[in-house]
């Protein structure tokens, strides 16, 4: 199979024919896929008989010609084109004692057909590749920028204790490499234009404040310097020197909330394009912007009456110029930008009119843009890949990213609106039930809760309907997506918030769709923490519950958990955790309440967590045994904040079936 797989042929819709128990605890197999420069090759990354590998496929000949491959664990992890003959990728490893896989660190580039591999980054680079007297390729990296105009160079981002990041240029034929900057911020993320240069970074204070900084290195040559305001207080700065005496790469740019944050898309001449909130960041709502760094004005491009434009939800061309975005109000939508001149945004144009019922992302197109990858997925369609070519106004199918899902009889989810009892208007979907005259119903509340459900295909969701549940996903108060003031409604307020859940029970119960005496509610980390306190607030609502790496005790995340050791992590759970008065609530933490849990009750949780650690479940487990509180419990020695082996996915969900169907 790993050498007979031919374009369009098998590689349309690869399959995997054996059978499975349940599909929907599988995880998808294709990772990436992307077009060479030239259009004639495609790269796929895919999983097959339990192994991550690179094909490369010649799209005139339908032949591989070549599988890139590792072994003693390691795994290619994301691959990139440098040029149509050669390629870049990172590796991946599995965990020695978790089901997780962690990146390695280590960057390699090797021609297309597995010839003059050499690792350009990482613990185990050769020396000799990377002798400069400058520094050491010999650390843990990640590709920064690919530098599109520059077929012998990317950038590469190193990785020290100090966590003030370095960029380099290096050769990808023999490692040379010549350092570009340090980080003006700890864990920086960098911003580059579109010729690969950089312009920006961005980084978290220790009091929980993003801060950005302008690199003026390479800014247009009338760039009239800021005022510069260091932040000196907590170490976050550092003044970067080059071969200009006392003068700084880096200009610092502003500091705001990280609940309102900028991001920085790209840089495009004098302008950086931007999601944000507006000039003071006085907007309610993310939007697109333009930053002016000579004028220093902003000006607003696009902002939804309703909605925040996600992140990830920005479309950028060639030149680095946004030629659209995407919205999610109920259903998802590309709004494409008038003022703009791009080929990319006629390509586009196009694929909306053609499959206008469909989410798409374009993964990568040839360099003359007659030929792009177009991934397309939708509440029923979990994900494929296309190859279209412009000329043709063809879209041919290459391969589906879930290959044991069977794509004909899948769900649908739809979009409602309601108000809570205060008259703030619930954005929620909802999946029926197989059998569509069952009313049993699992309410399905997201993690976070600085998240948000969407949507589109989710294996759980689709799991459930067809086991003849009824779904319903809330974007309760708290959730992203619908301005800042209604996520912050959940700062210090954990609890109170879940009310939007009991008002959707009423809503969809008036609208017949469900039997609200029929109910049990399940959700994982936040949406654990829901499903915990919703039925010890209203025991009358629920069946059942069930909890996967569910939150238990607020009070113990200041103690155990990975929050409290990141940049700003203390600062984060006081505003999080603690009301106006700065004290923290402990009847909000379902620990303290154990003794008001009426109704059955399903603990998940994996030893690994170190989000919500499993000693917190452990305790809570002694809380509900002490008070003589009978629970059924699934616990899984490898696995962390949620489950990522198949065998455990398909367990638990196997073990949920039954705890549902015990119960409703």
């Amino acid at each position: 199979m790993k050498n007979v797989l031919t374009l369009l042929i098998l590689l349309s819709f690869i399959t995997t024919t054996a059978e499975v128990k349940n599909q929907f605890a599988t995880l998808p197999d294709i990772y990436s896929v992307k077009i060479s420069p030239d259009g004639k090759s495609i790269g796929i990354l895919r999983k097959i008989d339990g192994e991550r590998m690179l094909s490369i496929l010649d799209i005139q000949t339908n032949e591989v010609i070549f599988n890139h491959e590792f072994v003693r664990g390691d795994e290619i992890n994301s691959f990139y084109w440098a040029s149509e003959d050669r390629l870049i990728f990172e590796l991946l490893r599995a965990g020695r004692d978790t089901t997780r896989y962690f990146a390695t660190g280590q960057v390699y580039s090797t021609d297309i057909d597995g010839k003059k591999q050499i690792m350009l980054a990482g613990y185990n680079a050769k020396r000799e590749a990377v002798r400069t007297g400058q520094g050491s390729a010999k650390r843990p990296a990640q590709v920064a920028n690919m530098m599109p105009y520059d077929e012998e160079h990317i950038v590469v981002q190193f990785y020290d204790s100090s966590e003030f990041f370095e960029l380099w240029k290096m050769n990808i034929y023999n490692g040379r490499m010549s350092k570009i900057t340090t980080a003006p911020v700890k864990q920086a993320n960098f911003i580059f234009n579109n010729q690969g240069e950089v312009t920006g970074a961005v980084g978290m204070t220790l009091q929980n404040e993003m801060v950005y900084y302008i690199y003026k290195e390479n800014l247009p040559i009338e760039y009239d310097p800021l005022d510069c305001r260091e932040e000196n207080d907590d170490e976050t700065c550092v003044r970067v020197r080059t071969s200009r005496p006392k003068v700084s790469d880096w200009e610092f740019l502003a500091k705001v909330d990280p609940f309102k944050a900028i991001y920085p898309i790209s840089s495009f001449g004098r302008k950086i394009y931007m999601l944000g909130y507006g000039e003071d960041n006085k907007s309610d709502r993310r939007g697109l912007y333009t930053y002016d760094i000579i004028s220093k004005k902003y000006n607003e491009i696009f902002t939804h009456p309703r909605v925040d434009i996600g992140l990830g939800a920005v479309a950028v061309d060639d030149a680095n110029q946004v030629v659209g975005v995407r919205v999610d109000d109920a259903y998802p939508a590309a709004v494409i930008l008038k003022n703009v001149e791009s080929d990319l945004k006629n390509a586009f144009m196009e694929i909306q009119k053609s499959y206008p019922y469909e989410q798409f992302f374009v993964t990568s197109s040839s360099e003359d843009k007659k030929k792009l990858i177009v991934y397309m997925t939708s509440d029923i369609n979990p994900g494929t890949y296309f190859l279209y070519d412009r000329d043709q106004s063809k879209f041919t199918p290459l391969a589906r990213s879930w290959s044991k899902i069977d794509y004909q009889d899948l769900n649908q989810m739809i979009a409602y609106d309601f108000n809570n009892r205060d008259g703030v208007p619930i954005q929620a979907f909802f999946t029926q039930a197989k059998n569509k005259s069952n009313k049993k119903t699992i309410i399905y509340p997201h993690g976070g809760p600085w998240a948000r459900d969407y949507w589109g295909f989710d294996p759980t969701v689709q799991f459930l309907a067809e086991n003849n549940f009824n779904v319903i996903q809330m974007n309760i108060r708290g959730s992203t997506g619908y301005g800042y003031e209604f996520a912050a409604e959940v700062f210090g307020n954990f609890e109170e918030v879940l009310e939007d859940i009991y008002d959707g029970i009423e809503f969809f119960d008036a609208e017949g769709l469900i039997d609200k005496n029929n109910l049990c509610i399940y959700g994982g980390s936040y949406g654990g923490y829901a499903a915990t306190m919703a039925p010890i607030n209203r025991p009358d609502l629920f069946k059942c519950a069930a909890s996967d790496a569910g939150l238990y005790d607020m009070e113990a995340q200041y103690k155990r958990g990975d929050i409290r050791r990141s940049r700003g992590g203390k600062v984060f759970l006081d505003r999080a955790f603690k009301g106006k008065d700065g004290k923290l609530d402990a009847s909000q933490s379902p620990i303290n309440r154990v003794s008001e849990m009426k109704v059955p009750f399903f603990l998940l949780h994996g030893k690994k967590d170190i989000r919500t650690p499993y000693k917190d479940a452990e305790l809570f487990m002694e809380e509900m045994d002490r008070n003589n509180i009978s629970y059924e419990k699934m616990i899984i020695t490898k696995e962390e904040h949620g489950f990522s082996n198949e065998e455990n996915r398909e367990a638990s969900m196997e073990r949920l079936l039954k705890f549902f169907n015990k119960y409703l």
